[in-house]
């Protein structure tokens, strides 16, 4: 085998291993984006179904306004957080959305029970 036989080679290994590497790595980002995605879509459905648990119109408006907006905001800037958008919600809309109540209940029955 001549010396440019293993140079080739060599270099054709090298440019094997890196675009297994990029691939892997692109896989991991998009696994990533797609998470964050999916739990975005599921915070936003459960926005949705609060907000119809709200009676009074205006104050329905002005969550899904407020919630809505901010969520989709952060998403675009790579600032979204389900946890704490979550509390957010707890923090300021529980007294008007019944299953949210109920939920804060559960949540700490079962710490109480741990």
């Amino acid at each position: 085998m001549s010396a440019s036989a293993i140079v080739y080679l060599i270099i054709v290994l090298f440019f094997s291993i890196a675009a297994i590497i990029w691939f892997a790595l692109q896989t991991r980002d998009h696994n990533h984006r797609k998470k964050r995605l999916n739990d975005f879509i599921e915070l936003n459905n459960k926005i949705i179904d609060w907000s119809k648990e709200i009676e009074d119109d205006s104050l329905k408006q002005k969550f899904l306004q407020e919630r809505l907006t901010v969520i989709t905001d952060e998403l675009q800037y790579s600032q979204f957080d389900t946890q704490t958008e979550r509390q957010k919600i707890v923090d300021g809309w529980a007294k008007h959305i019944p299953s949210l109540l109920q939920e804060i209940r559960e949540e700490k029955l079962n710490k109480l029970k741990i």
